[in-house]
Protein backbone atom coordinates (compact mmCIF):
# COMPACT_ATOMS: atom_id res chain seq x y z
CA UNK A 1 0.00 0.00 0.00
CA UNK A 2 1.28 3.27 -0.56
CA UNK A 3 2.86 5.81 1.87
CA UNK A 4 4.29 8.42 0.37
CA UNK A 5 3.02 10.71 -2.55
CA UNK A 6 4.55 13.34 -4.70
CA UNK A 7 4.75 16.58 -3.27
CA UNK A 8 2.46 18.43 -6.15
CA UNK A 9 -0.17 15.62 -5.39
CA UNK A 10 -0.44 16.27 -1.00
CA UNK A 11 -0.43 19.86 -2.05
CA UNK A 12 -3.25 19.33 -4.73
CA UNK A 13 -4.93 17.17 -2.26
CA UNK A 14 -5.01 19.92 0.40
CA UNK A 15 -6.44 21.83 -1.71
CA UNK A 16 -9.30 20.17 -3.30
CA UNK A 17 -10.03 19.10 0.52
CA UNK A 18 -10.56 22.55 1.65
CA UNK A 19 -12.13 23.71 -1.38
CA UNK A 20 -14.90 20.96 -1.37
CA UNK A 21 -15.56 22.01 2.37
CA UNK A 22 -15.95 25.19 2.02
CA UNK A 23 -18.45 24.53 -1.01
CA UNK A 24 -20.52 21.20 0.52
CA UNK A 25 -20.89 23.93 3.61
CA UNK A 26 -22.49 26.58 1.27
CA UNK A 27 -23.54 29.39 -3.33
CA UNK A 28 -25.50 33.98 -5.36
CA UNK A 29 -27.51 36.89 -5.40
CA UNK A 30 -26.80 40.69 -5.89
CA UNK A 31 -26.92 41.45 -2.12
CA UNK A 32 -24.11 43.95 -1.18
CA UNK A 33 -24.77 45.04 2.17
CA UNK A 34 -23.53 48.59 3.34
CA UNK A 35 -20.34 48.61 5.29
CA UNK A 36 -17.11 49.12 4.58
CA UNK A 37 -13.89 47.81 5.82
CA UNK A 38 -10.37 49.55 5.02
CA UNK A 39 -7.11 48.08 5.85
CA UNK A 40 -4.61 50.79 4.77
CA UNK A 41 -5.21 54.92 5.50
CA UNK A 42 -2.88 55.34 2.36
CA UNK A 43 -3.46 52.56 -0.03
CA UNK A 44 -6.69 51.56 0.40
CA UNK A 45 -9.41 52.78 -1.10
CA UNK A 46 -11.87 54.82 1.53
CA UNK A 47 -15.24 53.26 0.88
CA UNK A 48 -18.36 54.80 2.13
CA UNK A 49 -21.83 53.28 3.03
CA UNK A 50 -24.94 53.95 1.54
CA UNK A 51 -23.57 53.92 -2.25
CA UNK A 52 -21.77 56.88 -1.18
CA UNK A 53 -19.19 58.11 -3.39
CA UNK A 54 -15.86 56.51 -2.64
CA UNK A 55 -12.08 59.06 -2.88
CA UNK A 56 -8.86 57.28 -4.28
CA UNK A 57 -6.22 57.26 -2.22
CA UNK A 58 -2.46 57.59 -3.31
CA UNK A 59 -1.09 54.30 -4.70
CA UNK A 60 2.08 52.72 -3.55
CA UNK A 61 4.82 53.35 -6.68
CA UNK A 62 3.95 56.80 -8.87
CA UNK A 63 1.03 56.69 -11.05
CA UNK A 64 2.71 57.42 -14.31
CA UNK A 65 4.14 53.55 -13.35
CA UNK A 66 1.45 51.67 -11.98
CA UNK A 67 -1.47 53.76 -12.78
CA UNK A 68 -4.53 54.24 -10.06
CA UNK A 69 -5.26 52.23 -7.64
CA UNK A 70 -8.92 51.88 -9.03
CA UNK A 71 -7.74 50.34 -11.93
CA UNK A 72 -9.38 47.05 -13.42
CA UNK A 73 -6.84 43.70 -13.06
CA UNK A 74 -7.20 40.23 -14.11
CA UNK A 75 -6.22 37.39 -11.70
CA UNK A 76 -5.15 34.41 -13.27
CA UNK A 77 -6.49 31.80 -10.84
CA UNK A 78 -4.49 28.75 -10.84
CA UNK A 79 -7.27 26.07 -10.77
CA UNK A 80 -10.46 25.37 -12.58
CA UNK A 81 -13.71 27.49 -11.36
CA UNK A 82 -16.83 28.09 -13.69
CA UNK A 83 -17.94 31.02 -11.88
CA UNK A 84 -19.40 33.48 -14.49
CA UNK A 85 -17.27 36.92 -15.37
CA UNK A 86 -18.31 38.96 -12.58
CA UNK A 87 -19.82 37.47 -8.98
CA UNK A 88 -21.49 39.15 -6.27
CA UNK A 89 -18.14 38.99 -4.13
CA UNK A 90 -16.81 40.97 -7.48
CA UNK A 91 -19.66 43.52 -7.58
CA UNK A 92 -19.23 44.33 -3.80
CA UNK A 93 -15.37 44.71 -3.91
CA UNK A 94 -16.23 47.17 -6.54
CA UNK A 95 -18.41 49.23 -4.95
CA UNK A 96 -17.64 49.12 -1.60
CA UNK A 97 -13.50 49.21 -1.98
CA UNK A 98 -13.00 50.06 -5.48
CA UNK A 99 -10.88 47.12 -6.15
CA UNK A 100 -12.23 46.16 -9.06
CA UNK A 101 -11.16 42.52 -10.28
CA UNK A 102 -11.23 40.19 -13.31
CA UNK A 103 -10.61 36.70 -13.20
CA UNK A 104 -9.35 34.44 -15.60
CA UNK A 105 -9.17 30.68 -14.59
CA UNK A 106 -7.54 27.49 -15.16
CA UNK A 107 -9.01 25.36 -17.83
CA UNK A 108 -8.43 20.97 -16.81
CA UNK A 109 -6.95 19.73 -14.00
CA UNK A 110 -2.98 19.90 -15.47
CA UNK A 111 -1.79 23.87 -13.85
CA UNK A 112 1.78 22.90 -15.06
CA UNK A 113 0.66 22.23 -18.58
CA UNK A 114 -1.51 25.61 -18.39
CA UNK A 115 1.70 27.80 -16.92
CA UNK A 116 4.04 26.50 -19.39
CA UNK A 117 1.41 27.37 -22.19
CA UNK A 118 0.62 30.63 -20.48
CA UNK A 119 4.46 31.56 -20.23
CA UNK A 120 5.69 30.72 -23.61
CA UNK A 121 3.12 32.89 -25.62
CA UNK A 122 4.28 36.26 -23.66
CA UNK A 123 3.04 35.06 -20.03
CA UNK A 124 -0.11 36.73 -17.62
CA UNK A 125 -1.24 39.88 -17.53
CA UNK A 126 -1.21 41.26 -14.11
CA UNK A 127 -1.70 38.69 -10.68
CA UNK A 128 -1.68 35.13 -11.04
CA UNK A 129 -2.22 32.69 -7.91
CA UNK A 130 -1.04 28.97 -7.60
CA UNK A 131 -1.55 26.54 -5.02
CA UNK A 132 2.35 26.20 -3.65
CA UNK A 133 3.94 24.07 -6.23
CA UNK A 134 7.82 23.58 -6.91
CA UNK A 135 7.59 22.88 -10.10
CA UNK A 136 5.64 25.60 -10.94
CA UNK A 137 7.56 28.64 -8.85
CA UNK A 138 10.71 27.44 -11.12
CA UNK A 139 8.87 27.91 -13.88
CA UNK A 140 7.62 31.20 -13.49
CA UNK A 141 11.04 32.58 -11.45
CA UNK A 142 12.96 30.61 -14.65
CA UNK A 143 10.34 32.65 -17.36
CA UNK A 144 11.60 36.36 -16.58
CA UNK A 145 8.21 37.53 -17.14
CA UNK A 146 7.44 37.82 -13.14
CA UNK A 147 9.13 40.41 -10.46
CA UNK A 148 10.59 40.49 -7.86
CA UNK A 149 7.76 41.80 -4.23
CA UNK A 150 10.67 42.14 -1.62
CA UNK A 151 9.86 45.73 -1.79
CA UNK A 152 6.66 46.40 -0.79
CA UNK A 153 7.01 44.38 1.80
CA UNK A 154 9.20 47.24 3.14
CA UNK A 155 6.56 50.05 2.93
CA UNK A 156 5.23 50.54 5.90
CA UNK A 157 3.54 53.99 5.46
CA UNK A 158 2.01 52.96 2.21
CA UNK A 159 1.44 49.05 2.58
CA UNK A 160 1.27 48.81 6.17
CA UNK A 161 -0.43 45.24 5.88
CA UNK A 162 2.05 43.79 3.58
CA UNK A 163 4.49 44.87 5.99
CA UNK A 164 3.03 43.51 9.34
CA UNK A 165 3.05 39.75 7.03
CA UNK A 166 5.39 37.77 10.03
CA UNK A 167 8.89 37.70 9.75
CA UNK A 168 8.89 34.26 9.36
CA UNK A 169 6.40 34.11 6.23
CA UNK A 170 8.62 36.29 4.45
CA UNK A 171 11.57 34.71 5.22
CA UNK A 172 10.27 30.96 4.22
CA UNK A 173 9.07 32.83 0.81
CA UNK A 174 12.91 34.26 0.35
CA UNK A 175 14.66 32.69 -2.27
CA UNK A 176 18.37 31.80 -2.33
CA UNK A 177 19.14 35.02 -3.87
CA UNK A 178 17.52 37.03 -2.12
CA UNK A 179 14.79 37.81 -3.86
CA UNK A 180 11.17 37.06 -2.84
CA UNK A 181 9.71 35.78 -6.20
CA UNK A 182 5.90 35.64 -4.99
CA UNK A 183 3.72 37.14 -2.21
CA UNK A 184 3.23 34.59 -0.01
CA UNK A 185 -0.81 33.76 0.67
CA UNK A 186 -2.70 31.32 3.05
CA UNK A 187 0.00 31.08 5.92
CA UNK A 188 -0.58 30.92 9.40
CA UNK A 189 -0.65 34.67 11.42
CA UNK A 190 0.46 32.97 14.62
CA UNK A 191 3.27 30.87 12.68
CA UNK A 192 4.76 29.62 16.36
CA UNK A 193 1.08 28.44 17.25
CA UNK A 194 -0.84 27.80 14.05
CA UNK A 195 -4.44 26.89 13.58
CA UNK A 196 -4.50 23.11 13.36
CA UNK A 197 -6.18 22.61 10.13
CA UNK A 198 -9.03 20.28 8.83
CA UNK A 199 -7.13 17.69 10.77
CA UNK A 200 -9.44 14.73 10.86
CA UNK A 201 -6.94 11.84 11.07
CA UNK A 202 -8.64 9.14 13.51
CA UNK A 203 -9.25 5.97 14.89
CA UNK A 204 -13.14 6.48 14.61
CA UNK A 205 -15.57 3.79 16.50
CA UNK A 206 -19.34 3.40 16.52
CA UNK A 207 -20.42 4.23 19.52
CA UNK A 208 -23.43 1.72 19.40
CA UNK A 209 -21.15 -1.12 18.66
CA UNK A 210 -19.12 -0.47 21.70
CA UNK A 211 -22.03 -0.12 23.93
CA UNK A 212 -23.54 -3.38 22.51
CA UNK A 213 -20.39 -4.99 23.67
CA UNK A 214 -20.79 -3.71 26.70
CA UNK A 215 -16.98 -1.29 26.45
CA UNK A 216 -16.52 1.77 26.92
CA UNK A 217 -13.87 4.57 25.33
CA UNK A 218 -11.55 4.26 27.88
CA UNK A 219 -11.92 0.42 27.38
CA UNK A 220 -9.90 1.19 24.05
CA UNK A 221 -7.53 3.52 24.93
CA UNK A 222 -4.91 0.85 24.49
CA UNK A 223 -3.97 -1.62 21.51
CA UNK A 224 -4.79 -4.52 23.80
CA UNK A 225 -8.49 -2.75 24.29
CA UNK A 226 -8.65 -2.60 20.73
CA UNK A 227 -8.46 -5.59 19.94
CA UNK A 228 -10.73 -7.22 22.62
CA UNK A 229 -13.33 -4.68 21.16
CA UNK A 230 -12.51 -5.98 17.52
CA UNK A 231 -12.49 -9.69 19.33
CA UNK A 232 -16.23 -9.04 20.04
CA UNK A 233 -16.84 -6.65 17.36
CA UNK A 234 -17.06 -9.44 15.37
CA UNK A 235 -19.61 -11.68 16.65
CA UNK A 236 -22.44 -9.41 16.05
CA UNK A 237 -24.15 -8.56 12.79
CA UNK A 238 -25.44 -6.02 10.74
CA UNK A 239 -29.22 -4.76 10.54
CA UNK A 240 -29.10 -6.97 7.44
CA UNK A 241 -27.94 -9.65 8.82
CA UNK A 242 -24.38 -9.92 7.59
CA UNK A 243 -21.53 -10.43 10.09
CA UNK A 244 -20.04 -6.91 10.99
CA UNK A 245 -16.33 -6.21 9.78
CA UNK A 246 -14.66 -5.30 13.26
CA UNK A 247 -11.91 -2.76 11.11
CA UNK A 248 -11.84 -1.37 8.09
CA UNK A 249 -9.56 1.07 6.06
CA UNK A 250 -8.63 2.35 2.58
CA UNK A 251 -5.67 1.90 1.19
CA UNK A 252 -3.08 3.95 2.18
CA UNK A 253 -4.89 4.86 5.60
CA UNK A 254 -2.76 2.55 7.71
CA UNK A 255 -0.45 4.62 8.25
CA UNK A 256 -2.56 5.90 11.21
CA UNK A 257 -2.30 2.34 12.49
CA UNK A 258 1.83 2.47 11.61
CA UNK A 259 1.90 5.89 13.43
CA UNK A 260 0.09 4.39 16.54
CA UNK A 261 3.43 2.30 17.08
CA UNK A 262 6.01 5.54 17.32
CA UNK A 263 6.28 5.92 13.26
CA UNK A 264 6.58 9.59 11.81
CA UNK A 265 4.56 9.15 8.30
CA UNK A 266 4.25 12.53 7.60
CA UNK A 267 5.87 12.79 3.55
CA UNK A 268 8.11 16.55 3.29
CA UNK A 269 8.11 18.94 0.56
CA UNK A 270 10.81 16.40 -1.13
CA UNK A 271 8.45 13.87 -1.32
CA UNK A 272 10.75 11.98 0.76
CA UNK A 273 8.81 9.26 3.84
CA UNK A 274 7.85 10.60 7.07
CA UNK A 275 11.00 11.56 9.08
CA UNK A 276 12.04 11.74 12.60
CA UNK A 277 15.17 13.45 14.56
CA UNK A 278 17.02 11.62 17.16
CA UNK A 279 19.26 13.89 18.67
CA UNK A 280 21.67 14.64 15.67
CA UNK A 281 20.40 11.87 13.26
CA UNK A 282 17.24 11.24 11.07
CA UNK A 283 15.06 8.52 11.39
CA UNK A 284 12.90 7.42 7.65
CA UNK A 285 9.81 5.39 8.34
CA UNK A 286 10.86 2.27 5.95
CA UNK A 287 13.96 2.33 8.35
CA UNK A 288 12.42 2.32 12.25
CA UNK A 289 12.21 -0.51 13.79
CA UNK A 290 8.27 0.14 14.70
CA UNK A 291 7.70 0.58 11.02
CA UNK A 292 7.82 -3.75 10.81
CA UNK A 293 6.05 -3.68 14.71
CA UNK A 294 3.37 -1.79 13.22
CA UNK A 295 2.39 -4.28 10.31
CA UNK A 296 3.23 -7.36 12.16
CA UNK A 297 0.31 -6.19 14.20
CA UNK A 298 -2.04 -5.58 11.19
CA UNK A 299 -1.06 -8.71 9.93
CA UNK A 300 -1.68 -10.30 12.74
CA UNK A 301 -5.35 -8.92 13.24
CA UNK A 302 -5.63 -10.17 9.49
CA UNK A 303 -5.00 -13.20 9.73
CA UNK A 304 -7.81 -13.20 12.82
CA UNK A 305 -9.52 -11.69 10.33
CA UNK A 306 -10.75 -8.67 12.16
CA UNK A 307 -9.56 -6.58 9.27
CA UNK A 308 -11.79 -6.75 6.06
CA UNK A 309 -9.94 -8.69 3.48
CA UNK A 310 -10.21 -6.01 1.08
CA UNK A 311 -8.24 -3.31 2.93
CA UNK A 312 -5.29 -3.64 0.03
CA UNK A 313 -8.16 -3.46 -2.98
CA UNK A 314 -10.45 -0.79 -1.77
CA UNK A 315 -11.90 1.37 -4.23
CA UNK A 316 -13.44 4.45 -2.49
CA UNK A 317 -16.73 3.57 -3.49
CA UNK A 318 -17.10 0.39 -1.87
CA UNK A 319 -15.29 1.59 0.84
CA UNK A 320 -18.18 4.62 1.28
CA UNK A 321 -20.76 2.11 0.53
CA UNK A 322 -19.68 0.23 3.50
CA UNK A 323 -19.28 2.80 5.88
CA UNK A 324 -22.78 4.17 5.40
CA UNK A 325 -24.38 1.04 5.63
CA UNK A 326 -22.62 0.09 8.33
CA UNK A 327 -20.38 -2.88 7.69
CA UNK A 328 -17.85 -1.53 10.28
CA UNK A 329 -17.20 -1.39 13.98
CA UNK A 330 -13.82 0.82 14.06
CA UNK A 331 -12.39 2.75 11.24
CA UNK A 332 -8.64 4.02 10.91
CA UNK A 333 -8.13 7.43 8.72
CA UNK A 334 -9.01 10.59 7.10
CA UNK A 335 -12.67 11.47 7.59
CA UNK A 336 -11.84 12.52 3.93
CA UNK A 337 -11.08 9.26 2.80
CA UNK A 338 -13.78 8.50 -0.27
CA UNK A 339 -15.78 11.80 1.03
CA UNK A 340 -16.56 10.28 4.10
CA UNK A 341 -17.74 13.87 5.17
CA UNK A 342 -20.58 13.90 2.84
CA UNK A 343 -22.14 10.85 5.05
CA UNK A 344 -23.02 13.93 8.17
CA UNK A 345 -24.54 16.61 6.02
CA UNK A 346 -27.83 15.13 5.58
CA UNK A 347 -27.90 13.60 8.70
CA UNK A 348 -30.67 14.95 11.36
CA UNK A 349 -30.24 12.50 14.54
CA UNK A 350 -29.02 8.67 14.91
CA UNK A 351 -31.06 7.84 11.84
CA UNK A 352 -27.94 6.18 9.90
CA UNK A 353 -24.70 4.05 11.38
CA UNK A 354 -22.43 7.24 10.25
CA UNK A 355 -24.01 9.04 13.05
CA UNK A 356 -22.28 7.02 15.65
CA UNK A 357 -18.99 7.45 14.23
CA UNK A 358 -16.82 9.14 16.42
CA UNK A 359 -13.00 9.67 16.71
CA UNK A 360 -11.30 8.37 19.24
CA UNK A 361 -7.49 9.24 21.56
CA UNK A 362 -4.90 6.95 19.11
CA UNK A 363 -4.58 3.83 21.28
CA UNK A 364 -1.26 3.12 23.25
CA UNK A 365 1.04 0.65 22.95
CA UNK A 366 3.38 -0.87 25.15
CA UNK A 367 6.61 0.99 24.61
CA UNK A 368 6.09 3.73 22.62
CA UNK A 369 6.17 6.54 24.76
CA UNK A 370 4.75 9.01 21.66
CA UNK A 371 2.61 7.97 18.62
CA UNK A 372 3.63 9.34 15.56
CA UNK A 373 2.22 11.75 13.43
CA UNK A 374 0.35 11.08 9.85
CA UNK A 375 0.27 15.21 9.11
CA UNK A 376 2.01 18.31 9.97
CA UNK A 377 0.79 21.44 10.08
CA UNK A 378 2.37 23.77 7.85
CA UNK A 379 2.06 27.69 8.75
CA UNK A 380 4.54 28.87 5.58
CA UNK A 381 2.55 29.65 2.66
CA UNK A 382 0.31 27.15 0.92
CA UNK A 383 0.19 29.20 -2.39
CA UNK A 384 2.12 31.44 -4.38
CA UNK A 385 1.02 34.72 -5.49
CA UNK A 386 3.01 36.28 -8.54
CA UNK A 387 2.82 39.46 -10.18
CA UNK A 388 3.72 40.16 -13.76
CA UNK A 389 6.76 42.24 -14.52
CA UNK A 390 5.12 43.59 -17.58
CA UNK A 391 1.66 44.73 -15.62
CA UNK A 392 0.30 48.39 -16.27
CA UNK A 393 -1.84 48.14 -12.76
CA UNK A 394 0.65 47.70 -10.18
CA UNK A 395 -0.89 50.15 -7.57
CA UNK A 396 -3.97 48.42 -7.88
CA UNK A 397 -2.45 45.05 -7.44
CA UNK A 398 -0.73 46.27 -4.64
CA UNK A 399 -4.05 47.75 -2.78
CA UNK A 400 -5.90 44.54 -3.22
CA UNK A 401 -2.99 42.05 -1.66
CA UNK A 402 -2.24 44.71 0.98
CA UNK A 403 -5.98 44.62 1.82
CA UNK A 404 -5.96 40.72 1.69
CA UNK A 405 -2.81 40.97 4.49
CA UNK A 406 -4.72 42.55 7.05
CA UNK A 407 -3.51 41.01 10.21
CA UNK A 408 -7.27 40.01 12.15
CA UNK A 409 -8.50 37.07 12.10
CA UNK A 410 -11.46 37.14 10.06
CA UNK A 411 -9.32 38.66 6.77
CA UNK A 412 -9.91 35.17 4.93
CA UNK A 413 -13.56 35.21 5.28
CA UNK A 414 -13.64 38.66 4.49
CA UNK A 415 -11.29 38.23 1.11
CA UNK A 416 -13.43 35.10 0.45
CA UNK A 417 -16.79 36.65 0.56
CA UNK A 418 -16.34 40.00 0.94
CA UNK A 419 -16.36 42.80 3.57
CA UNK A 420 -18.17 42.15 7.23
CA UNK A 421 -21.55 43.52 7.14
CA UNK A 422 -21.51 42.58 3.21
CA UNK A 423 -22.58 39.44 2.05
CA UNK A 424 -22.14 38.19 6.18
CA UNK A 425 -22.14 39.47 9.47
CA UNK A 426 -21.98 38.13 13.14
CA UNK A 427 -24.86 36.94 14.97
CA UNK A 428 -24.51 38.97 17.70
CA UNK A 429 -20.72 39.89 18.41
CA UNK A 430 -17.43 39.43 16.22
CA UNK A 431 -15.16 36.23 16.59
CA UNK A 432 -18.57 34.97 17.92
CA UNK A 433 -20.91 33.01 15.15
CA UNK A 434 -21.93 34.49 11.44
CA UNK A 435 -24.03 34.21 8.96
CA UNK A 436 -24.75 35.19 5.04
CA UNK A 437 -27.15 37.41 4.21
CA UNK A 438 -30.61 36.09 3.81
CA UNK A 439 -30.51 36.30 0.18
CA UNK A 440 -26.60 35.46 -0.17
CA UNK A 441 -27.36 32.45 1.80
CA UNK A 442 -30.05 31.35 -0.64
CA UNK A 443 -27.65 30.61 -2.97
CA UNK A 444 -23.95 30.46 -0.75
CA UNK A 445 -25.45 27.67 1.07
CA UNK A 446 -27.82 25.99 -1.44
CA UNK A 447 -25.50 23.12 -2.12
CA UNK A 448 -25.73 24.07 -5.69
CA UNK A 449 -22.32 24.35 -7.15
CA UNK A 450 -23.47 26.44 -9.94
CA UNK A 451 -25.17 28.86 -7.50
CA UNK A 452 -21.82 29.16 -5.02
CA UNK A 453 -20.23 29.38 -8.15
CA UNK A 454 -22.10 33.02 -8.97
CA UNK A 455 -21.47 34.10 -5.58
CA UNK A 456 -17.86 34.43 -5.33
CA UNK A 457 -14.66 32.70 -6.74
CA UNK A 458 -13.03 31.55 -3.21
CA UNK A 459 -9.97 33.53 -3.81
CA UNK A 460 -8.98 32.40 0.29
CA UNK A 461 -5.92 31.50 -0.76
CA UNK A 462 -4.70 35.65 -1.03
CA UNK A 463 -5.47 36.13 2.28
CA UNK A 464 -3.67 34.06 5.55
CA UNK A 465 -5.79 32.37 8.69
CA UNK A 466 -6.12 32.68 12.63
CA UNK A 467 -6.05 30.32 15.33
CA UNK A 468 -8.59 32.72 17.04
CA UNK A 469 -11.03 32.46 14.96
CA UNK A 470 -12.33 30.19 12.19
CA UNK A 471 -15.48 30.75 9.99
CA UNK A 472 -16.29 27.37 8.88
CA UNK A 473 -16.40 26.15 12.40
CA UNK A 474 -18.42 28.93 13.60
CA UNK A 475 -21.01 29.65 11.18
CA UNK A 476 -24.93 29.84 12.51
CA UNK A 477 -26.68 26.59 12.06
CA UNK A 478 -30.46 28.28 12.24
CA UNK A 479 -32.20 25.29 10.78
CA UNK A 480 -30.07 22.87 9.13
CA UNK A 481 -29.41 19.49 9.83
CA UNK A 482 -27.51 18.67 12.78
CA UNK A 483 -25.11 16.70 11.12
CA UNK A 484 -23.80 19.54 9.11
CA UNK A 485 -21.92 20.81 12.33
CA UNK A 486 -20.46 16.77 13.50
CA UNK A 487 -17.49 17.40 11.26
CA UNK A 488 -16.99 20.79 12.32
CA UNK A 489 -17.26 19.16 16.35
CA UNK A 490 -14.80 16.26 15.09
CA UNK A 491 -12.32 18.81 13.65
CA UNK A 492 -11.55 20.90 16.73
CA UNK A 493 -11.94 17.55 18.50
CA UNK A 494 -8.95 15.57 16.48
CA UNK A 495 -7.35 18.99 16.18
CA UNK A 496 -7.31 20.20 19.54
CA UNK A 497 -7.44 17.11 21.90
CA UNK A 498 -6.48 13.65 19.93
CA UNK A 499 -3.48 15.48 17.86
CA UNK A 500 -2.02 13.17 15.09
CA UNK A 501 -0.51 15.69 13.56
CA UNK A 502 2.74 17.93 14.54
CA UNK A 503 4.33 21.17 13.50
CA UNK A 504 6.18 21.45 10.53
CA UNK A 505 10.29 21.45 11.39
CA UNK A 506 12.96 22.44 9.00
CA UNK A 507 13.40 18.61 7.42
CA UNK A 508 9.82 18.94 6.53
CA UNK A 509 10.54 21.29 4.32
CA UNK A 510 14.03 20.40 2.36
CA UNK A 511 12.94 21.06 -1.26
CA UNK A 512 13.35 18.15 -3.97
CA UNK A 513 16.40 18.45 -6.60
CA UNK A 514 15.75 19.23 -9.85
CA UNK A 515 16.49 16.05 -11.43
CA UNK A 516 18.24 14.40 -8.77
CA UNK A 517 18.22 10.61 -7.34
CA UNK A 518 14.98 11.41 -5.27
CA UNK A 519 13.25 12.67 -8.25
CA UNK A 520 14.05 9.87 -10.31
CA UNK A 521 13.41 7.32 -7.90
CA UNK A 522 9.63 8.69 -6.26
CA UNK A 523 7.34 6.70 -8.15
CA UNK A 524 9.71 3.41 -8.13
CA UNK A 525 10.08 3.84 -4.33
CA UNK A 526 5.86 4.71 -4.46
CA UNK A 527 4.97 1.58 -5.92
CA UNK A 528 7.75 -1.17 -4.52
CA UNK A 529 6.14 0.46 -0.73
CA UNK A 530 2.51 -0.21 -1.80
CA UNK A 531 3.24 -4.00 -3.32
CA UNK A 532 5.23 -5.11 -0.37
CA UNK A 533 3.45 -3.57 2.42
CA UNK A 534 0.16 -5.72 0.75
CA UNK A 535 2.07 -8.84 1.18
CA UNK A 536 3.54 -7.74 4.84
CA UNK A 537 -0.50 -7.05 5.57
CA UNK A 538 -1.73 -11.03 3.66
CA UNK A 539 1.07 -13.07 4.88
CA UNK A 540 -0.39 -16.34 6.08
CA UNK A 541 1.94 -16.85 9.05
CA UNK A 542 5.06 -15.62 10.99
CA UNK A 543 7.44 -16.88 8.66
CA UNK A 544 5.58 -15.21 5.11
CA UNK A 545 5.33 -11.91 7.31
CA UNK A 546 9.33 -12.23 7.87
CA UNK A 547 9.55 -12.84 4.11
CA UNK A 548 7.44 -10.15 2.82
CA UNK A 549 9.18 -7.35 5.21
CA UNK A 550 13.63 -8.72 4.64
CA UNK A 551 11.82 -8.56 0.44
CA UNK A 552 10.60 -5.17 1.14
CA UNK A 553 13.98 -3.93 3.02
CA UNK A 554 15.99 -5.73 -0.05
CA UNK A 555 13.62 -4.57 -3.08
CA UNK A 556 13.31 -0.62 -2.00
CA UNK A 557 17.28 -0.29 -2.40
CA UNK A 558 17.82 -2.68 -5.52
CA UNK A 559 15.09 -0.88 -7.04
CA UNK A 560 14.54 2.82 -5.78
CA UNK A 561 18.38 3.04 -4.26
CA UNK A 562 16.88 4.02 -0.93
CA UNK A 563 20.45 4.44 -0.06
CA UNK A 564 21.17 6.75 -2.84
CA UNK A 565 18.15 9.05 -1.53
CA UNK A 566 18.79 9.16 1.39
CA UNK A 567 22.35 10.45 0.81
CA UNK A 568 20.75 13.17 -1.33
CA UNK A 569 18.47 13.93 0.76
CA UNK A 570 20.88 14.58 3.64
CA UNK A 571 22.87 17.04 1.29
CA UNK A 572 19.84 18.67 0.54
CA UNK A 573 18.91 18.99 4.25
CA UNK A 574 22.44 20.17 5.24
CA UNK A 575 21.88 23.10 1.55
CA UNK A 576 18.75 24.30 3.06
CA UNK A 577 19.76 24.66 6.66
CA UNK A 578 22.45 27.10 5.77
CA UNK A 579 19.78 28.94 3.44
CA UNK A 580 16.89 29.25 6.05
CA UNK A 581 18.56 28.04 9.72
CA UNK A 582 17.02 25.09 11.97
CA UNK A 583 13.10 26.32 12.29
Amino acid sequence: MKTLKKPVALIAVIAILLTSMLVSLSGCSKESGAQNTSSSQNTTTQAKSGGEDITESEGAVPESEGGKISDEFTIWVGWNKNSPDETTWQKVMREKLNINIKCEYVQGDDALTAVNLKLNSGGFEDLAVFWMDQTIKKAMINSGKIQPVEQYYQMPDKLPNLASVPEAIKKYATDSDGHMWYAPGWYAQEPDNPWPGWTVDAWWVRTDILEQVGMTKDDISTIEGVEEFLRKASELKDVDGNKIIPLGFMAEEEKLIVATFGVDMTSGVSGMPGIKKDGDNFIFAYDDPQYKEAYKWINKMYREKLIDIEVTTHKAERYKEKVARGSYAMIVGSAWSAELNNLWYGLDGPTEPAWYLEPVATPKVSNVENHGAVTYVNPYPGSTIYISKNTKHLNAILNFLDWCNEQKPEKQHEVNEGPVGTTWDWVNKPYGEWDFKPDYKADRDSGDQARVDKCTPQLYAFSGYSNKWYPWWTQNQGSNKKGATLLYDYCQLIGNELVNHRIMHTYDAVPLAPGGVIEANLLMLSKTVEEYTAKMIMAKSDDDFEKAYNDFREQIEKRAHWSEMKKEWMEEYNKYVELQGEW
